[in-house]
């Protein structure tokens, strides 16, 4: 691979059973993201991302009776560890664990059981990352992540529900746009 050169695989099964997964590597950002997405009553959603500063971002959902939420990043140079789990409806656990130099503050929002809010901001002063993450409910589900650094790298995520899933990713660098509908 070359700096521009981008593999971007894509599978997508039926309302039922959606699969979607979306992989994106480039040499010198080492850039993987890839998105799953299971069935209606069983959504699996994993988003990784690798770079040269090694950031790794999991996000999974379990179901809607259960609920896990996992988000883990972690960078070498500022090492940090952000983890959020949530259990189910019915008991909510939620673990935050930052590490780092500069202290990022991370502001959470959780509206009720079926109006699931979840803001994760995070601010980084030498590599300008912001991340926000948004889910709105059960059966709407938007996932926005945005992260800009020095090397000016946008991705976007948007997943507008179930049966309407939108795909959205945007890479201000390369000038790559893949939009699912």
């Amino acid at each position: 691979m070359n700096i521009l050169d981008i593999g971007v695989q894509i599978i997508k099964m039926n309302i039922l059973d959606i699969g979607v997964q979306i992989t994106k590597i480039m040499n010198i950002l080492d850039i993987g993201v890839q998105i799953t997405k299971m069935n209606i009553l069983d959504i699996s959603v994993q988003i990784t991302k690798m770079n040269i500063l090694d950031i790794g971002v999991q996000i999974i959902k379990m179901n809607i009776l259960d609920i896990g939420v996992q988000i883990t990043k972690i960078m070498n140079i500022l090492d940090i560890g952000v983890q959020i789990t949530k259990m189910n409806i019915l008991d909510i656990s939620v673990q935050i664990t930052k590490m780092n130099i500069l202290d990022i503050g991370v502001q959470i929002i959780k509206m009720n059981i079926l109006d699931i809010g979840v803001q994760i901001t995070k601010i980084m002063n030498i590599l300008d990352i912001g991340v926000q993450i948004t889910k709105m409910n059960i059966l709407d589900i938007s996932v926005q992540i945005t992260k800009m650094n020095i090397l000016d790298i946008g991705v976007q995520i948007i997943k507008m529900n179930i049966l309407d899933i939108g795909v959205q990713i945007i890479k201000m660098d390369t000038g790559v746009q893949l939009i699912i509908c």
